[in-house]
C-alpha cells in the first residue's frame, strides 16, 4: 500500500498570533469609536456652519438690495441735480437777454451798460440802476427760483450720494462675511466628508479582521453609534435637568431669604413704633412735680429780733446811734 503524503501544512498557530489578532481587532474597534464620536462632533459643526453661511447669504442678498436701491436713489437724485443746474443756467441767459433787450427797445445803440458809463451825475447813475433792475426783475426772480431748485436738488444728491456710499460698505462687509461663512461651510463639510471616509475604512479592516462582511460589520457599528449618541443625550438630559433643579433650589433659597430679611424688619419696625408709643403715653401720664418752697426762717431768731427792737421804742433818732440816748434804726 501506498503511503499519502498530506500537503503543505500551513505554518501553526500560537497563542500570541491569537491575541495579537484579538488586539489589532480592539484597537480598530476602538479607533472606530473614537472617530464615531469626532465624526459627530464634526457633523453638528458642519450644520452649524451652514446655518451660518446660509443666514450671511440672507444678510448679504439684504444688502444687496438695499445698495441697489439706495444707487437708483443717488441716480435720480443726479439727475434731478443736472436738470437744475441746466434750467439755472437757461434763466441766467434769460436775464441778460432781457437786460439787453431792455435796452435795445429803448433806443439806445449802446451795450447794457452804457448807462453805467455815460452817466453825468450819482442821481443819473442811480436812475440807470433802477431802471436795470426793474426791467429784470421777472427774468431775476426766476433766477431765483431755479436757483433754490439747484441747491435743493445738491442737498437731495449729497444725502443720496453718502446713503448709497454707505450702503456699498454695508454690501461689502456682507459679502465679505458671506465669503467667509462659505468658506467655513465647505471646510466643516469637508471634515465631514473625510472622517466618513476614514470610517469606512476602518470597518472594512475591522469586517477583514472578524472574518465578516462589510455589510454587517457596517450595520453592528451603526447600532453601537445609536447607542453611544443615545447614552449622551440621555446623559446630556439628566445634566440639564439637574442643573434646572439646582438653579430652581438656590431661586427658593433666595426668596426665602429675602422674605425673611422682610419680615425680621417689619417686626423691627413694629417694635420701635410700639416702644415710641409707651413712651408718649408715659410721658402724658406722669404729673409734674412741683416747686420746691423756700425754707421757714428759723422761728426763735426771729422772736428775739422782734423783743429788742420793741425795747427801743421812744427812743430819739441819732445817726449812728446804739443806744437808748439815741439809736440809729435805718
Amino acid at each position: 500500500a501506498s503511503l499519502l503524503v498530506p500537503g503543505a501544512l500551513a505554518d501553526p498557530v500560537s497563542q500570541d498570533d491569537i491575541n495579537r489578532s484579538k488586539s489589532a481587532e480592539a484597537s480598530t474597534s476602538a479607533s472606530i469609536a473614537d472617530l464615531e464620536t469626532q465624526l459627530s462632533q464634526l457633523s453638528a459643526d458642519s450644520d452649524v456652519a451652514a446655518v451660518n453661511a446660509q443666514a450671511a447669504n440672507e444678510d448679504y442678498l439684504e444688502a444687496k438690495a438695499d445698495l441697489d436701491t439706495a444707487t437708483a436713489e443717488a441716480d435720480e437724485a443726479q439727475k434731478s441735480a443736472d436738470d437744475a443746474a441746466a434750467k439755472t443756467a437757461s434763466a441766467r441767459s434769460e436775464l441778460g437777454a432781457a437786460v439787453v433787450q431792455t435796452y435795445q427797445e429803448g433806443g439806445d445803440a449802446l451795450s447794457a451798460l452804457q448807462p453805467y458809463l455815460t452817466s453825468e451825475s450819482l442821481a443819473d447813475l442811480a436812475d440807470a440802476d433802477v431802471a436795470l433792475t426793474r426791467a429784470g426783475e421777472k427774468a431775476d426772480a426766476q433766477v431765483q427760483s431755479v436757483e433754490a431748485l439747484q441747491a435743493v436738488a445738491e442737498t437731495m444728491q449729497g444725502i443720496a450720494d453718502q446713503k448709497q456710499s454707505e450702503k456699498q460698505a454695508a454690501a461689502d462687509t456682507a459679502a465679505s462675511a458671506k465669503a467667509s461663512a462659505d468658506s467655513a461651510a465647505s471646510a466643516a463639510a469637508s471634515a465631514v466628508s473625510s472622517a466618513q471616509t476614514k470610517r469606512q475604512g476602518l470597518i472594512t479592516q475591522l469586517a477583514a479582521q472578524r472574518n465578516t462582511t462589510v455589510e454587517l460589520e457596517t450595520q453592528y457599528q451603526e447600532q453601537l453609534d445609536a447607542q453611544r449618541k443615545a447614552a449622551e443625550e440621555a446623559a446630556a438630559k439628566a445634566a440639564a435637568e439637574k442643573a434646572a433643579q439646582e438653579a430652581a433650589a438656590q431661586q427658593a433659597a433666595a426668596q426665602a431669604a429675602a422674605q425673611a430679611q422682610a419680615q425680621a424688619a417689619a417686626q423691627a419696625a413694629a417694635q420701635q413704633a410700639a416702644a415710641q408709643a409707651a413712651a408718649q403715653q408715659q410721658a402724658v401720664a406722669q404729673p409734674q412735680a412741683p416747686a420746691p418752697s423756700a425754707p421757714a426762717a428759723s422761728s426763735g431768731r426771729g422772736a428775739s429780733a422782734v423783743a429788742a427792737a420793741k425795747t427801743f421804742l421812744g427812743v430819739p433818732y441819732v445817726w449812728g446811734g446804739e443806744s437808748y440816748n439815741g439809736v440809729d434804726c435805718s
